[in-house]
Parts: C-alpha cells; structure tokens; sequence
C-alpha cells in the first residue's frame, strides 16, 4: 500500500499537465503514487499521462469518464485509493521543490496528524500564501488544496467534498476540519507547490458556500467576540431603519 497519494483531477489540460507530472517524477522521494482522474478529455491529456507510464510504471492509474466538476472527480479518486494520505494537485500546478515530499515523510508517519499543510507561491495571493491557519482565519480565507495533505480518515469523519459548491467545496470541507474537535492539524513553513493563477474559483462567484461562509463567521463572532456581535446587531437594525 502505498503511503501517500497524489490526485490529480483533469479535463483538457494538455497545456500543463506536463510540468506537473514532472515535477512529481523528480521528487526526491518517490514513495508515493498518482491517480489521473481525467473527466474525458478530448484534447492529448490521455496521451501525455501516458507518456510518463514507463517511469512511474505501477505508480500511475489513469481513468477517464465522466463527473460533474473538479470536486466530483476528487471524490471518486478517493474512492479508487488506497493510500493513507491524499495530495490533489492541479493539473495546471505544480510541486514547488524537488524535496517537498521528503521534507513531510516523517510526518506522514505521524499518527496523530490529520491535516498537514504548507503555503503555496500564487501570484493571485501575493506570491507566498498564507502562513498558519487558525478556525477564526479560515473563515475569512481559505488555504489552498495544493498546500495540503489529508489522511485518508479526514474524509470518514467530516465526509467527503460537497459537490453542490461547485467552486468551494475544499474550503467547505477545510472548515469542517477546523472544526472538528478530534482533527489534528499541524504546519509546516515550506512551500509546497505553485498555484497557478487565474483559476476556475477566480473567475465565478459560490453563492451558496458564500451564505454558509457569512453565517458561520456571524455564529462564531456571537460566541467568541460578543461585544463585536453587539455591535454587528446594531449597525444591522439601524440600516433597516434608514431610507432606501
């Protein structure tokens, strides 16, 4: 069984799916394995994943059909695994440094780590993004998947992503984290992969991850900044009273 697994979800991504492969090709560390969840591309992303078969040999599975979105893809691809932590990286991303996977090893050996993250280089969040995460933090932004690695009970105990946010369910599910009194989480200062910029999350809106987002911000504040609360309730109760 392999330790950790790379997912990487794929449609039409000729353009950059090769840096990405190659930059798990010369991982230091090569215990791992990649699963190419590909939702029937008709450009050469079959052809390119396939072209990297004779190195990784075994390692490699590719599947092409079809889902409904990014996160759909994902959750098939935990189902298909059977590694102990899972990776999912963007086609169009890739991992930062050769060493990142060796770097983390010992902790994957960890037991009593959950939800091992990094930061990634994003020129889309001021390059070096973003540092230590708390559950107050994270209801205001979220940290990128290509960051973080999730062991494979994660998703037993605070399910899988919920696919109706079709650009936020990995914040969604990064909260549910958080939040989750038997999750451990640690960081690590290192960068672990390039995001790249401009991406689908970029450019369309999640209304209903961005009402759930407001109203658990709203929840927490009531409970740990009552004073602040107080102060959100009437500044709402004195609009309503003004003229539209």
């Amino acid at each position: 069984m392999s330790l950790l697994t790379v997912i990487i979800p794929t449609y039409n991504a000729a353009a950059t799916l090769h840096r990405a492969l190659t930059s798990l090709q010369t991982q230091t560390s090569q215990y791992f394995s990649i699963i190419i969840q590909d939702g029937n591309s008709t450009d050469h992303t079959l052809e390119i994943a396939e072209s990297f078969s004779p190195f990784f040999k075994e390692r490699l599975t590719i599947f092409s059909e079809p889902d409904n979105g990014i996160y759909d893809a994902m959750n098939i691809a935990i189902e298909k695994s059977k590694g102990d932590w899972f990776y999912f990286l963007g086609a169009d991303d890739y991992v930062y440094n050769t060493n990142v996977f060796e770097i983390i090893g010992d902790d994957l050996q960890n037991e009593n780590i959950h939800f091992l993250y990094g930061n990634v280089y994003s020129p889309d969040y001021g390059l070096r993004y973003d540092g230590k995460f708390s559950f107050e933090k994270i209801l205001n932004r979220n940290i990128c998947h290509q960051a973080i690695f999730y062991r494979r009970q994660l998703f037993e105990q605070v399910g899988n992503y919920n696919i109706t946010y079709k650009v936020s369910a990995d914040w969604d599910f990064n909260i549910r984290c958080f939040s989750h009194q038997e999750v451990r989480t640690k960081y690590v200062d290192i960068l672990v992969a390039f995001f790249a910029p401009g991406g689908f999350g970029k450019q369309v809106k999640d209304a209903p991850f961005i009402k759930e987002q407001k109203r658990l911000e709203l929840e927490y504040i009531k409970k740990n900044k009552p004073l602040l609360f107080l102060s959100l309730m009437v500044k709402r109760s004195v609009s309503k009273l003004l003229p539209k």
